[in-house]
């Protein structure tokens, strides 16, 4: 019973950062290999959020953003409905200022994004569709993350192709590089599909 306690207490400990304090030189070189310390969500926002039938935004965050943040949530737009009424007509294009797949949106991804994937997008229109169609797929949240010049994206997303529907998460990660965003990598994994 007092080994079980002992544990208790160390793992207790551990959780609200009263362990024992690791060797600093070992840490400091540990520390100085390392470029970043990794995003936390004090360094992130949600951008945007499904509820109901409406869409959730920061427009304060929207409106202020650099150009190479907004360049990023246009991609966005691409792959996602974002409440669309049409096929130029989504909220969050709308929020960042442009109607969708406009020659403002396309110009904005294509001036800071290079990378294949994006190019083909941009080139069949996105994957974005208006709501009630029988095949679309829509963001349900997006959260960036932002330290220095490294951006990542969390997202989930829904879809739904005639009688079967699933959803999505994203773990996106991007590097802003003087006049033009690296894609570092970008991760959707498929959940409950039905």
């Amino acid at each position: 019973m007092k080994k079980l306690a002992a544990l208790l207490i160390i793992f207790v400990a551990s959780c609200t950062g009263n362990a024992p304090k690791e060797n600093k030189q070992a840490s400091d070189s540990a520390s100085s290999q390392a470029t970043t310390a990794p995003l936390s969500l004090k360094d992130s926002v949600v951008v945007y959020k499904y509820e109901g039938n409406s869409a959730l935004m920061d427009t304060a965050y929207i409106k202020n953003a650099s150009e190479p943040i907004k360049a990023i949530l246009a991609y966005y737009c691409y792959q996602f409905n974002t409440v669309c009424s049409d096929a130029k007509h989504c909220k969050l294009s709308a929020a960042l200022g442009f109607g969708q797949d406009s020659p403002e949106h396309k110009n904005l991804v294509e001036k800071w994004l290079k990378d294949e994937d994006t190019k083909t997008s941009i080139a069949h229109g996105g994957n974005a569709k208006p709501d009630g169609g029988d095949s679309y797929s829509w963001l349900s949240s997006l959260r960036i993350f932002i330290k220095d010049k490294e951006v990542k994206i969390k997202y989930t997303s829904s879809w739904i192709s005639k009688d079967i529907h699933g959803k999505g998460v994203g773990d996106d990660n991007y590097r802003i590089e003087g006049n033009e965003i690296k894609v570092i990598s970008r991760n959707h994994t498929e959940l409950d599909v039905q």
